[in-house]
């Protein structure tokens, strides 16, 4: 392009010449500058497009997997529940629920006399470290395990904060959950073991008081990590007759490796009929320790019992329902 304009204008002094070229050269200069400016906005233009694009793909891939995290739910109730085998009466059912006396134990409240207590045994000398799931603001079992010296790893998504501080308490805003419903504040109790490095601890205590949910959580945990806990203690919710198989399918499995030995119907809802003609108190406390180490026999105590079974509900009348079950433990 210079050697045209220098032909044209030979004549022109050297000067005038010099300064041609000069503005020739900025002319070429300025147009690679629009021209990169003009690339980088269409550049801009198609990486917008296509991320609109990738985030509509991914809100479809979302609504997918969430479809089919349901239709995995589905089946996987089917597959441990429908293809089993399953009692066609009470009696069946309520034997899950027997206790039994632990022989060479004495049995302690720990906790009120109503809501928030819980029945062990006098040995937990050798226990420093309990779970508890679902605080609200029922403190007292949790404060009377860290008078004795364990650490108490609390656990409520509902709570803000705790009505009572203790140097043994470690309480953080997560729920208990199953691995499929399992979120952002809903953690599986094997996470949390995890996090604590509690993984090859095998002396706990567990307390579940989560209203219904426990179910979803012990149709899935592990023997392995039912074996960890010394004690489970369970506020079961036998809210529906329609979970029936459920709650018999979760029951039959701590069977085997824990034994009932107190339980404790709440008398502040109404009752349920499960099978049968004997109705359940529909919320129940269940105190189990781990089989091994330990011998059984016959339990005759009288339900509820002395010293240690209040009403939940002082206003409401009590049901009683425990003989609807212990009537069943003979057989």
């Amino acid at each position: 392009m210079l050697s045209n304009y220098e032909n044209k204008y030979e004549t022109i002094n050297p000067i005038t010449k010099e300064n041609l070229k000069k503005k020739i050269k900025h002319i070429n200069y300025k147009a690679l500058i629009y021209f990169s400016v003009i690339l980088l906005i269409v550049f801009f233009i198609m990486l917008i497009i296509e991320n609109k694009k990738l985030k509509s793909k991914n809100i479809e891939l979302i609504k997918e997997k969430n479809t089919l995290t349901k239709k995995i739910e589905k089946l996987t109730y089917s597959n441990l529940f429908f293809k089993q085998v399953y009692p066609k009466n009470e009696f069946e059912f309520y034997k899950l629920l027997c206790p039994k006396k632990v022989i060479d134990k004495k049995k302690v409240m720990y906790g009120n006399d109503k809501e928030g207590g819980y029945v062990l045994f006098d040995d937990i000398k050798d226990i420093k470290i309990a779970y508890s799931f679902g605080i609200s603001t029922l403190l007292a079992f949790d404060k009377a395990l860290a008078d004795k010296g364990i650490d108490v790893y609390m656990y409520d998504h509902t709570i803000d904060y705790l009505v009572l501080n203790h140097s043994k308490f470690h309480w953080k805003k997560i729920g208990l959950a199953s691995e499929q419903k399992k979120d952002y504040n809903k953690k599986t109790l094997n996470q949390l073991l995890i996090e604590n490095s509690h993984t090859k601890e095998n002396n706990m205590i567990l307390k579940i008081d989560i209203e219904g949910d426990e179910w979803d959580v012990l149709q899935e945990i592990s023997e392995e990590i039912l074996n960890q806990f010394k004690y489970i203690l369970f506020e079961i919710h036998l809210w529906e007759v329609k979970n029936y198989q459920l709650y018999y399918f979760c029951l039959e499995k701590l069977q085997k490796t824990h034994q009932v030995f107190h339980i404790h119907c709440c008398n502040c809802f109404d009752e349920l009929f499960v099978i049968g003609q004997n109705p359940i108190c529909k919320p129940l406390e269940v105190s189990y320790i781990r089989k091994e180490g330990n011998k059984f026999e016959k339990d005759n105590d009288i339900y509820p019992i002395k010293g240690f079974d209040f009403l939940t509900c002082p206003y409401k009348p009590s049901q009683d329902k425990e003989a609807n079950i212990l009537k069943y433990c003979d057989s």
